[in-house]
């Protein structure tokens, strides 16, 4: 009876010692990898991100005192953004002593163009107006604009605020020269230039055929926009066609009138 409680007592003592030199895996060494992992994993274009409510689906104990490392392998079809599943791989001294299921929530971050000032409705925006700022990816609305660049001499379509990103909607069509603006003209005939000021009297891209008032004569004439400050008038042969283009848009005179009378006073 003695022998058999000895015996008792050594397997309890053991027991115990080997639950003192164990401890369960901690959390942050498996957040800690998922961060890192979802960095790797992530396009180019993401600056940082963050992880939230990750959970160890199982438990495991690791030698008190090992130097312990956690490498994560998800899923193959894992985006790395949002709610995913993985396996937290643990090495302890350097040998796999096991794996535990997890999910967390990855929040990837972009960098986007933000107003640093506030820009009022009809206002251009400026390179003065534009600040770099990071905005999680998956808050953004749909069609905001994510180069700085295409935002340069945009107009408001209506009050932005500061700190604001800016979508495709808050903005005015896109164009390359405005009403109102100062163009050239230009009629070309062989070895003949002749240049005039004049006035667009609409919105254009550059390829359009335009309207124009030529401050020298003060008539309409109509061209082709080639630049946003040049403007091409044609000559006898295509002012024609060009007429027959405009026809929906033109005066009650006739272009070609405009166009004539025009040539003849410069």
């Amino acid at each position: 009876m003695t022998r058999f409680i000895t015996t008792l007592a050594l397997f309890a003592i053991i027991a115990l010692a080997s639950f003192a030199q164990a401890a369960p895996l901690d959390r942050t060494l498996v957040v800690d990898a998922v961060q890192q992992a979802a960095t790797r994993n992530l396009p180019e274009t993401v600056v940082s991100v963050e992880v939230h409510n990750v959970v160890l689906r199982g438990q495991l104990d690791v030698p008190e005192g090992a130097a312990v490392s956690v490498r994560i392998r998800a899923a193959g079809d894992e985006d790395w953004v949002g709610r995913m599943s993985a396996s937290a791989l643990v090495q302890a001294d350097g040998k796999q002593i096991g794996s535990v299921p997890i999910t967390a929530e990855v929040a990837p971050y972009i960098e986007v163009p933000v107003l640093r000032l506030p820009i009022s409705r009809g206002q251009a925006i400026g390179a003065e107006h534009l600040s770099a700022g990071r905005r999680e990816a998956g808050s953004l609305p749909a069609g905001i604009v994510r180069e700085a660049e295409s935002l340069l001499g945009r107009v408001a379509r209506k009050d932005l605020g500061l700190n604001q990103v800016v979508r495709a909607s808050d903005l005015e069509k896109a164009v390359d020269a405005r009403r109102n603006r100062s163009v050239t003209l230009l009629l070309q005939r062989g070895q003949l230039k002749i240049v005039a000021p004049g006035v667009l009297r609409r919105d254009a891209m550059i390829g359009d055929l335009v309207q124009v008032l030529s401050v020298t004569t003060r008539s309409l004439v109509y061209g082709t926009l080639v630049s946003p400050d040049l403007v091409l008038l044609p000559t006898v042969a295509t002012a024609s066609s060009a007429s027959q283009s405009l026809r929906s848009q033109a005066p009650s005179s006739d272009s070609n009138a405009a166009l004539a009378a025009y040539s003849e006073n410069q």
